[in-house]
């Protein structure tokens, strides 16, 4: 019988957009071995960088040689969205701390190939992040790379990817949102599908924005508009001053033809 898994809660809610309980779950955890509280930590800023909260994360995170590779990414990540401007410093220092990933896949080098991967993203640069994935064998590096695939119009490879994922462990929350993501690239075709997937999440880990996000597109693809429209305000709920959820109701707002007041409350929110 195997032991169990202390960060299993913390990084499930992390993955499905539960980001506040993540923030909860981790504050609770205060018997952990020296390596599980690090990752912990990961998780921890993880989840303020997704809420936008940078500040928590550089008045927290040292900059630092003492600091782990993985803390010391996210922090670069933080300083980076929090001013646009830093992108050549944030990029240098970035370089830096991936000439000291040691590739034995430590958990900090695993976050810290998978945060810097996030970084050259948002740079555009999927080229070096194809360069980081041969660096790790993570399981979230993998559903990184399914995203990746998808937006090179490989659905090929993309496939691949998926197909892998499911052979280490196909209950995992990231296969089942890889193959969600796969299913709304298709089209119509796939869409009754990926909501189904949504819908299990949903049952399963609660209605984040991400996962409210995610059945809303499946419902758009199924010209189901006021049922997409439901459940993006239910989005909102969750997080009031969500992009993803704002843009998506704008466009369901356009399909049910709704006043333009509507509309462009949406838009200055």
């Amino acid at each position: 019988m195997s032991d169990p898994d202390d960060l299993y809660t913390l990084r499930n809610l992390f993955w499905s957009g539960n980001y506040q309980a993540a923030i909860n779950e981790a504050n609770g955890l205060t018997k952990l071995s020296a390596l599980l509280k690090n990752e912990k930590s990961e998780f921890l800023y993880r989840s303020y960088l997704a809420l936008g909260q940078y500040s928590i994360i550089l008045s927290e995170i040292k900059d630092n040689s003492s600091t782990s590779l993985g803390l010391r990414a996210i922090r670069n990540l933080a300083v980076f969205l929090n001013d646009p401007n830093t992108k050549a410093s944030s990029l240098a220092a970035m370089n830096e701390i991936i000439k000291y990933i040691n590739i034995s896949n430590g958990s900090s080098e695993k976050s810290a190939i998978l945060i810097a991967s996030v970084f050259f993203i948002y740079d555009d640069n999927l080229k070096e992040v194809l360069r980081l994935s041969t660096l790790t064998t993570s399981f979230e590096m993998k559903a990184v790379l399914v995203q990746i695939y998808l937006r090179m119009d490989r659905l090929d490879l993309a496939q691949q990817q998926l197909k892998a994922m499911k052979t280490l462990d196909e209950d995992h929350i990231l296969t089942g949102l890889a193959t969600a993501w796969i299913h709304l690239y298709s089209g119509i075709a796939k869409a009754q599908e990926a909501a189904y997937i949504y819908e299990e999440l949903i049952d399963k880990f609660g209605g984040s924005a991400l996962l409210l996000n995610g059945l809303a597109v499946s419902k758009l693809h199924l010209a189901q508009y006021d049922e997409a429209e439901t459940v993006l305000q239910e989005a909102l709920t969750k997080a009031p001053s969500d992009p993803d959820s704002l843009a998506n109701l704008i466009v369901v707002s356009q399909h049910l033809s709704r006043p333009a007041e509507v509309i462009n409350r949406y838009l200055s929110q």
